[in-house]
């Protein structure tokens, strides 16, 4: 990986241009910390540089695009909360003179399953697709998984194989695999517990720690030090502050396959009441 300085005092706009020409030599920009009142961006080597749109994390989200990264940047020596959206499809075409107000490149995938599925979701087409899921004969496993399609609508009736972590990451049409750099730091980029968790802990990422959960919120507690898994799950019902706040999660464990041959289960919040580590995080995703 390599980084650059970009003057905190630029406005968004200029620093999305220097990012722009950064990538454009086969660099991907990948992340950005503030040091000393400069931007530091991260770059990592790309075949192909992706387009790139920085946007304040208040702002509209583009259509057919993918929040890549979200952080806090410096725009005119003030400190903003950005996100930085590629696209997963091809995006129109646009007269527009900066990449952060110009239309995104067209981009192959970096899964197959997304071309017909995006990461900006509503809290809606998550439950919905969460409850899809419930009833179905869906058997619990860590290893050899078998799971739906990104792009697919409903959850299968029968055949699939998964844990947790991939049956939230299905919920959220996001790959089990990502580039972001805290989750190559936590776990060398897998989308479960253990990231997800750092990820609502930090300031970067794709969630962010709440203390009351909404339908479309997440449970979650990390692995701990004796190798006991982690957990998490996807809220459908909330009332109050806290995990003592939750009502229904719908949720995939080896505990619900074993009690009812059925992995896939809408219960309480009861394993994550148990475990003091519980966080709730909110994805940065819903519009």
């Amino acid at each position: 990986m390599a980084a650059q300085r970009f003057p905190g005092n630029l406005a968004l706009d200029e620093t999305a241009t220097r990012i722009h020409q950064v990538e454009r030599g086969g660099f991907q920009f990948i992340g950005c910390e503030i040091v000393s009142g400069d931007n530091v961006a991260e770059f990592t080597y790309a075949d192909l540089p992706a387009g790139l749109r920085l946007l304040p994390a208040a702002a509209t989200a583009p259509a057919n695009a993918t929040i890549f990264w979200s952080g806090k940047m410096l725009d005119a020596g003030k400190k903003i909360d950005v996100r930085a959206y590629r696209a997963h499809a091809a995006a129109e075409a646009s007269t527009a003179n900066t990449p952060a107000v110009a239309a995104l490149a067209a981009l192959p995938a970096a899964d197959p399953d997304l071309d017909a599925a995006t990461s900006i979701l509503s809290r809606t087409t998550v439950l919905n697709r969460a409850m899809s899921a419930v009833g179905s004969d869906t058997a619990y496993t860590m290893h050899d998984k078998i799971n739906p399609k990104l792009a697919a609508e409903h959850w299968p009736d029968s055949g699939m194989r998964t844990d947790c972590s991939s049956f939230v990451a299905w919920c959220l049409r996001m790959s089990s695999k990502v580039t972001h750099p805290l989750y190559i730091k936590v776990n060398n980029g897998w989308f479960e517990t253990r990231g997800v968790y750092a990820d609502g802990l930090h300031e970067t990422g794709f969630f962010t720690k709440v203390a009351r959960a909404r339908p479309g919120s997440l449970l979650v507690y990390p692995d701990n030090d004796e190798g006991k898994p982690g957990h998490m799950g996807i809220v459908v019902e909330a009332d109050g502050d806290g995990v003592a706040g939750v009502r229904k999660v719908v949720h995939c464990s080896s505990g619900n396959f074993k009690a009812t041959g059925r992995a896939i289960r809408a219960t309480d919040a009861a394993a994550w009441l148990a475990n003091p580590a519980t966080i709730i995080v909110d994805y940065e995703g819903f519009v």
